[in-house]
């Protein structure tokens, strides 16, 4: 992970939903935080062959970092994420500046 990145997008986690088989073989949760990140997690290690194995742990694959995020450049990534929904690829992050005014 780059050291630009703040570990405040990183945490809490505020929803997690199962990815479909058809989506990718590979990944099999994906996760969304406070700060807008997407956690994405395999429940078998790299390499592995076997289409229907017993999950037996939980591995980090993937960061996505938020929309709006750059390095480089002034952000207008979301905040105070509060909420999300994850289906076929499609993020949808809620957030607000109080979680009340939802």
């Amino acid at each position: 992970l780059a050291t630009t990145v703040e570990t405040s997008n990183l945490k809490p986690i505020v929803h997690i939903s199962p990815i479909k088989s058809s989506e990718d073989d590979r990944l099999h949760l994906v996760a969304l935080t406070g700060g807008g990140s997407r956690l994405y997690l395999s429940t078998r290690n790299a390499g592995e062959n076997n289409p229907n194995p017993r999950p037996y742990c939980l591995r980090l694959v993937s960061i996505r970092l938020p929309p709006g995020f750059a390095p480089s450049g002034p952000t207008q990534k979301p905040t105070k994420v509060h909420n999300g929904y994850y289906k076929a690829g499609l993020t949808l992050l809620a957030s607000s500046p109080a979680e009340a005014a939802d």
